[in-house]
């Protein structure tokens, strides 16, 4: 793992692959120079914003299948997590819902009571699922229920995503975090 002594937190970013998971952290972090492939395994992102002293280390985890297994492992070094939700893929969100239910009920994120929030990303596109067909196939609900930490989600674009809507994000992770940090 990474040191953590130098950052305002550390977040761990999951979703299938082709969520959008890596446009959005680099779009954030104005990194955009080359073509973004499928993350091979792992990539690591320092965001810096003005309502945090540090910058924000966040783990970008491959969506892959068999990558998915992988993101446990980071559960019991970060604050909170970021699971972004691909609005143009009803295909598989059946896959998603699974991975979601996975990570809420993983004894670390439970121990530590870890904030999630749901970037449902692609909200751009003409043909994306709406908000409450994914709400309600997901039965959000239920998941907050099932969860001990905080869940709460926001339709972006990746593209359109600017940074106060990101240090908006951010800062709910950083504040539930802190409300749980007696688990940490």
């Amino acid at each position: 793992m990474v040191d953590t002594s130098k950052v305002a937190m550390s977040l761990l970013f999951v979703g299938l692959d082709g969520s959008g998971k890596t446009t959005l952290l680099r779009t954030l972090s104005k990194n955009l120079s080359h073509e973004i492939l499928p993350t091979a395994g792992l990539e690591i992102h320092y965001i810096s914003m003005d309502n945090f002293t540090a910058p924000v280390l966040v783990y970008d985890c491959s969506g892959q299948g068999r990558h998915r297994e992988n993101w446990k492992t980071f559960h019991e070094y970060v604050d909170g997590i970021g699971f972004v939700i691909d609005l143009d893929d009803d295909d598989r969100l059946q896959f998603v819902k699974r991975a979601l239910e996975d990570t809420i009920k993983d004894e670390q994120v439970q121990k530590k009571q870890l904030p999630i929030y749901l970037f449902l990303n692609k909200s751009d596109l003409l043909n994306r699922m709406e908000y409450q067909t994914v709400k309600q196939y997901l039965d959000f609900d239920n998941l907050k229920k099932k969860s001990k930490g905080a869940i709460s989600w926001k339709e972006v674009s990746a593209f359109n995503f600017n940074e106060k809507e990101l240090q908006e994000c951010f800062q709910w992770l950083k504040d539930n975090r802190l409300n749980n940090k007696k688990f940490i």
